[in-house]
């Protein structure tokens, strides 16, 4: 997921989680954070990537386990660039993604293990299905 030269999450070439952001302290290439761990080809992982604005601290999740954290510090710069998805500035994600979710505040590590547990479904107060024309797990096993 990238809003260009605003944030981005997610694997990056050399098989790593990455987090960049750009703030009104730090610029696009000096506010990176790369996770400690390889991501696992082959099976599905969940990805995340927090930044609290008030501690300064970014952190990145594989899997619900928190798997690299730095401070940055600032404010996360807005613009009106497209929201990419399986895609930013390199090529095209070799791969899946499903319930791809954007919170305006930073989740704790159970909040982010309970959305990876429990999916959206099982955090939401109404059923999407009551709502929602359609969902992308419905879409998918109609192709």
């Amino acid at each position: 997921v990238t809003k260009e030269k605003s944030y981005k999450v997610g694997p990056q070439s050399a098989g790593r989680t990455v987090l960049r952001l750009t703030t009104d302290e730090k610029d696009w290439g000096n506010a990176a954070l790369t996770s400690n761990t390889d991501i696992p080809t082959k099976s599905w992982h969940h990805l995340a990537g927090t930044y609290d604005t008030k501690s300064g601290q970014a952190k990145v999740y594989l899997d619900g386990k928190l798997d690299g954290k730095i401070k940055i510090g600032g404010t996360i710069i807005s613009n009106n660039d497209m929201l990419w998805l399986g895609r930013g500035q390199g090529p095209f994600l070799d791969g899946r993604m499903d319930e791809v979710r954007i919170s305006n505040i930073a989740r704790t590590e159970d909040e982010i293990r309970t959305l990876m547990d429990q999916g959206i479904e099982g955090v939401l107060a109404v059923s999407p299905k009551s709502t929602l024309i359609s969902t992308w797990g419905y879409l998918k096993v109609r192709r």
